[in-house]
């Protein structure tokens, strides 16, 4: 099975893919995979596909991202052509551009049902301005992979503003490939990167490939990305006429850490539900609060413990954590556990007021809140590292996959002590965690305090204001007759320009909002710091 993919000549943001393939039965089914591992919500590829023909046959939409293939014979070679609008403009899609051209098969690539075990071979026309970095294996003029699978999980970069830089470690090239318009410190680069490696690497004990690649796109507006996969990550970050500000660096190295955390937790240590993947079909998992919360917080703590982050620097990403779990009200409502199942109805999306929260960012802090009890029932002998470690060596891709339940066994192994009151209040449950989240934090040399929002909107008024004064979120125990989507216009009578500055100390205001195209009057009054909560580290 053979793709040959070019730029399409007639538009510049389209790709012309050409799939060819020996017949086995006489009807073929032709699939796009319907999600993307590192992003479980359905992505409907096909509605980037235009102009869609066989070279032999008839070809028919057979359904969601299907086609069927008729009037052919077995044994007959038969090329699929169509155009790819590549405008996908994050880490996981397909995006083509002047300077760039960033190829990932998992969103483009049609293949036959019966062809997902056989061998592939890539074709690339492209001009002579465009290097090349990718994992994928390179045979003279051709991509060559194992199987669909392989395929998918070895996007190619090609660019014409392609740096390299690699560094050797435990027996394994690490790449690091950067699409922009810069000037990279290698030296500084490769040390930093090589400090975190190492950090990981004393985690696991071993590394499972011979070559890792960082593949780096830097556009020239703001963005912030990045995709996991076996031996390569995508990471999207700009805009890049920041890239020497301490700011995009330090995301640079934050968003590659995680990245490389997921090497071992997701792409070896895997959900039972996700082994193998079933691209073709949601598959629902409640540990996502592992997959991604314990990479999240593994993610900035790695740099912190090889001292690429300063102590002002990782309190600083600690706090944005607080700050982002304490503002979410889904907090309240529903579990972590839950919210992991849900990924595939509105996970990536803001959804509906106070609805679920984090996988992300509660993860991490639960995945903290584990580090530091298990630290201080083990007197400091044990730590989640060697949970982490273990459910490499018993729970890995050659062994099944793990359950919430396996988990939760392994941190009880580790320490000693029975964990099944914490997962039923803060995995299972949606107990709050600031009670024993401010002693772990404390416990691992924290100093915390407990306050409120500086947003006196937010802490007396229970409101969370834009800067034009629409309603963006509302307190969950905030009983005033304040929605999501009302806009404020006028407030004791005046017209108010800045309202964070308007409301001072006023603690009862007469406020005018639109809502649903009608001017509506409401009399607010202040419940003094009773509303956002958090801990913040000082």
């Amino acid at each position: 099975m053979h793709y040959s993919i070019q730029k399409n000549e007639a538009h510049p943001y389209f790709l012309s893919i050409q799939l060819t393939f020996e017949v086995e039965d006489n009807h073929t089914l032709l699939r796009l995979p319907l999600w993307r591992p590192g992003r479980y919500q359905a992505q409907n590829f096909a509605k980037n596909i235009r102009e869609i023909s066989p070279s032999k046959g008839q070809l028919r939409v057979h359904g969601r991202n299907e086609w069927k293939l008729t009037g052919i014979e077995k044994g007959n070679l038969v090329t699929i052509s169509y155009e790819y609008y590549a405008r996908h403009q994050d880490a996981g899609g397909t995006w083509l551009s002047d300077q760039f051209c960033l190829i990932n098969f998992i969103g483009c690539a049609i293949v036959p049902e019966y062809k997902l075990s056989h061998k592939i071979t890539v074709g690339l026309k492209f001009d002579e301005g465009f290097e090349v970095a990718t994992s994928a294996s390179q045979v003279e003029n051709q991509f060559v992979f194992d199987d669909f699978e392989d395929l998918t999980e070895s996007p190619i970069l090609l660019g014409k503003q392609l740096h390299h830089g690699s560094f050797e470690y435990m027996n394994a090239t690490h790449h690091i490939w950067l699409q922009g318009d810069v000037d990279p410190d290698w030296d500084k680069t490769i040390q930093d990167f090589k400090s975190f490696t190492k950090i990981q690497l004393d985690i696991f004990k071993s590394f499972p490939h011979k070559d890792y690649h960082y593949l780096c796109v830097l556009p020239l507006f703001k963005h912030y990305h990045g995709v996991e996969h076996h031996k390569n990550t995508v990471i999207t970050l700009g805009p890049s006429s920041e890239f020497t500000q301490d700011d995009f660096y330090n995301n640079l190295l934050g968003v590659s850490s995680h990245e490389l955390f997921h090497v071992w937790n997701i792409k070896q240590i895997r959900p039972e539900e996700l082994l193998p993947y079933n691209l073709f079909k949601e598959t629902y998992f409640d540990t996502g609060y592992v997959a991604e919360g314990i990479t999240t917080y593994y993610g900035d703590a790695c740099l912190y413990r090889a001292g690429v982050f300063s102590e002002e620097q990782y309190k600083k990403e600690l706090n944005t954590l607080l700050d982002r779990h304490f503002e979410n009200q889904g907090r309240f409502v529903k579990s972590i556990a839950d919210s992991s199942l849900e990924l595939w109805l509105d996970g990536y999306e803001k959804g509906i007021p106070a609805r679920k929260t984090s996988i992300y960012v509660k993860g991490a802090l639960v995945a903290l809140m584990l580090d530091s009890k298990i630290q201080s029932i083990t007197n400091k002998s044990k730590s989640l590292d060697d949970v982490m470690f273990l459910l490499y060596q018993q729970k890995n891709l050659k062994k099944g996959g793990y359950t919430s339940k396996d988990f939760q066994s392994i941190v009880e192994e580790v320490c000693g002590s029975d964990f099944e009151a914490f997962f039923s209040n803060y995995i299972y449950g949606v107990k709050p965690l600031e009670e024993e989240l401010k002693e772990d934090l404390e416990f691992l040399g924290w100093e915390v305090e407990k306050g409120n929002s500086k947003s006196r909107w937010m802490s007396d008024f229970g409101i969370k204001l834009s800067n034009s004064g629409e309603v963006t979120d509302v307190a969950y125990n905030n009983t005033d007759d304040i929605q999501v989507g009302d806009v404020f216009k006028y407030c004791n009578q005046q017209k108010v320009t800045s309202w964070e500055n308007f409301i001072e100390k006023k603690d009862k205001i007469d406020i005018f909002l639109e809502r649903d195209g009608q001017i509506v009057a409401k009399q607010l009054i202040a419940k003094k710091n009773m509303y956002y909560s958090k801990l913040s580290i000082i």
